[in-house]
């Protein structure tokens, strides 16, 4: 399993070719790849605040539904405060 955070789909998002490689590496080997409720958060709002927001809205879209979202609940949000 992997989790992809903002940082890494933005560069989905940019089209940039290492982190396009690295992610079609881990979709050749089977492995599931995942993004938190949070990334999905911080993506939907940067598209928004964009120049073209119905545009950039829609390849978010596309991007995070190609992927598992992680949900955030209130014990998850307890053990990662302990590390």
């Amino acid at each position: 399993m992997v989790v992809l955070d903002t940082n890494k789909m933005v560069s989905l998002l940019r089209g940039e070719d290492e982190a396009t490689e690295k992610t079609r590496s881990f979709e050749e080997a089977g492995t599931l790849i995942f993004t938190t409720a949070i990334t999905e958060y911080e993506l939907l709002k940067g598209a928004r605040i964009s120049s073209k927001p119905e545009e950039t809205l829609g390849r978010v879209r596309g991007l995070v539904s190609s992927l598992q979202v992680l949900g955030l609940s209130s014990e998850a949000s307890e053990e990662a405060s302990r590390t």
